[in-house]
């Protein structure tokens, strides 16, 4: 429910993504690729590994069309060089170095789950600090098994203020601190994955998309192996309006969330005086586009069962605007001198108003609740 913002200079990051991969294959791909009539230049692997999104539909149509006149041992040689299991480690790392880039912070499909790449060794001021706090573990990395021991013995007993004071410790000698001095905080970082990359066009049925920067998705473990796995969207047509990769895009802005009150009232503070409990409201998905993969994208992931078990958070908005009427929050601006915008932050959450919070959990689910309420 997140479309993936990429970046500006899309050229230079989809180059970057294709000098990631491994080339062993990209001759024999060609040469298949060449022999597709009518088309001039002729499609490349790289073309196919970097192509944007609502291209690829059109690429699927016609592969498919040149295969049908091609045998089908030839077919599958074909589809069996886009290997991805080979390039994931590489394309993983790709992912992980451009996190930032990408705005990866949860997942593109359900906006609930975080998805991220954290660094393995934890926050030190300086390398001094590093070693005398340091887990087991991490002294390994630069010093080995049994030195690594030492050391971490011997510093939660005392700390150090200066490398030399090391050579006291038993193993420790010249060379072992002079190495431990170039050490560098920076060098020491690994980066580690709490993502999956799922292929929107699944790699069952399109291994030649399988390495496509575009069709690979940042999503949570439940999105991606849990609820969507292989499966297909069957209106391939309609995939650019659903794929939080392509340009069009638009899921997001025809999809919404609509807060029901089962109390008495007509007017909204009258329904929200009356909430008292967590079945006092409803909370459902607004279909307000035309296209049906729509619906299908909302059972696929599972999102509203997901979403009505998070009802609590609706509930939490629905009890606090209960507490805080607007007169209340203009009483509060006026005793403070604060502007209302900043109370309301304040007792609702900064994520509500803004844009910069906007790919927290539950972003959208929050900022839609809120705006029936009229908190926007």
């Amino acid at each position: 429910m997140r479309k993936i913002n990429y970046p500006t200079d899309i050229a230079t990051f989809s180059d970057e993504y294709y000098n990631s991969l491994l080339k062993t294959t990209e001759g024999e791909i060609n040469h298949f690729l060449s022999g597709i009539p009518l088309i001039f230049p002729p499609i490349t692997f790289k073309d196919l590994v970097t192509e944007n999104f609502e291209d690829l539909i059109g690429y699927s149509y016609l592969l498919e069309t040149y295969f049908s006149s091609k045998p089908p041992t030839e077919v599958e040689r074909f589809k069996s060089l886009f290997n991805y299991s080979k390039n994931q480690p590489f394309i993983a790392d790709f992912f992980m170095n451009k996190k930032d880039d990408l705005e990866m912070k949860t997942c593109f499909y359900c906006n609930i789950d975080f998805i991220n790449s954290f660094n393995d060794i934890g926050e030190y001021e300086n390398e001094i600090d590093f070693i005398n706090k340091a887990t087991l573990e991490e002294l390994k990395i630069i010093l080995g098994g049994k030195k690594a021991e030492s050391v971490y013995k011997e510093l939660r007993i005392k700390n150090i203020s200066k490398f030399d004071e090391l050579k006291t410790i038993n193993g420790i000698g010249k060379e072992t601190i002079k190495d431990i001095k170039l050490v560098k905080l920076d060098d020491l970082k690994k980066y580690k994955n709490h993502f999956t990359l799922d292929h929107f066009m699944p790699q069952s049925k399109y291994p030649y998309f399988s390495l496509n920067l575009f069709n690979l998705i940042p999503s949570c473990y439940s999105c991606n192996s849990k609820f969507k796995g292989a499966m297909v969207f069957k209106d391939i047509d309609n995939l650019k309006y659903i794929s939080p990769s392509s340009s069009l895009f638009s899921l997001n802005s025809e999809i919404g969330f609509k807060l029901y009150f089962n109390t008495k009232g007509k007017r909204l503070e009258t329904k929200i005086k009356n909430t008292r409990i967590l079945n006092d409201i409803r909370v459902d998905f607004e279909n307000m586009g035309s296209v049906k993969e729509f619906d299908v994208y909302l059972d696929m992931f599972k999102l509203k069962g997901r979403y009505v078990y998070h009802k609590n958070e609706a509930m939490k908005l629905v009890k606090k605007r209960k507490d805080y009427p607007d007169s209340e929050l203009d009483e509060i601006a006026k005793l403070t001198g604060r502007h209302v915008l900043d109370i309301k932050k304040d007792i609702f959450g900064s994520l509500i108003f803004n844009d910069d919070e906007k790919n927290e959990p539950f972003a959208k689910y929050k900022r839609e609740i809120a705006e029936q309420l009229g908190l926007l």
